[in-house]
């Protein structure tokens, strides 16, 4: 019974180490998506609404994830991007 609870200690304080060691490790990942904002202005006529205009860079194998605009977006791909880009806007297949 002693011996049990003495294995059940080390296996909960070695896998709380693990744990923190770990955490920190994926603490430490770049970020998919890094936005840079060039301009940000507010849409004349329009109260309450404004465009930005950023440079996304996207790591290799990076994504952005299932999300949505609350307005139309436009976006602009580089030729001298190196890779593929695949967007599947709302109501199209990816």
């Amino acid at each position: 019974m002693k011996r049990t609870i003495i294995m059940i200690a080390l296996a909960l304080v070695v896998g709380v180490a693990f744990g923190a060691v770990t955490s920190q490790v994926l603490l430490a990942q770049q970020a998919p998506v890094t936005r840079t904002t060039l301009q940000q202005k507010d849409i004349e006529g329009a109260p309450g609404k404004e465009v930005i205009m950023y440079v996304a860079d996207i790591i290799p194998g990076g994504a952005a994830g299932r999300h949505f605009h609350p307005g139309p977006e436009v976006a602009y791909m580089p030729t001298s991007s190196k890779g593929l880009l695949s967007w599947s806007p709302r109501g199209s297949r990816p």
